[in-house]
């Protein structure tokens, strides 16, 4: 798999953990829902609940922050999650992404990167994002982030 061919619940920060977690195709995903096969939420976002949204290319990630299992305490007052003051601070703030750089590279051993690139912190956005909503990320545990999450990020 080639680096520019990511996908958005795919979080590894490095192209070999990319490569070597694209070998295993489990998702262990907690949805109740069987957007996988709905190719009919293709080209469209007739799916979307929150209005903000935008089209992808792959059913599986044709997914609405409405439709998230374990979502509604943080929807109880917006209408879609980026309206969310936790949002902003969790997914966009640069110093909270600089930051989880820093945490990850201590924990993993790997070498923080430098510079930082765009694509790393889109990557350590969507990964805070999952961490944020769902507590869980691991090898075997990929989770989709709704559409709305990704055009914001």
């Amino acid at each position: 798999m080639e680096a520019e061919e990511i996908l958005p619940y795919q979080f590894e920060h490095s192209d070999e953990e990319l490569e070597s977690d694209h070998e295993d195709t489990s998702d262990a995903s907690s949805h109740s829902y069987a957007i996988e096969e709905d190719e009919q939420r293709v080209g469209n976002t007739d799916w979307c609940s929150c209005g903000n949204c935008i089209v992808m290319d792959v059913a599986r990630e044709c997914l609405c922050c409405q439709e998230l299992d374990g979502i509604e305490d943080k929807l109880d007052h917006v209408s879609c999650i980026t309206e969310h003051e936790g949002y902003t601070t969790v997914c966009l703030n640069r110093e909270v992404l600089d930051t989880t750089l820093v945490g990850m590279a201590q924990l993993t051993g790997e070498v923080y990167p430098n510079p930082v690139t765009n694509r790393v912190l889109r990557l350590t956005a969507y990964r805070l994002f999952t961490w944020w909503i769902h507590a869980r990320l691991g090898r075997r545990v990929r989770q989709v982030i709704p559409s709305c999450a990704v055009r914001v990020i």
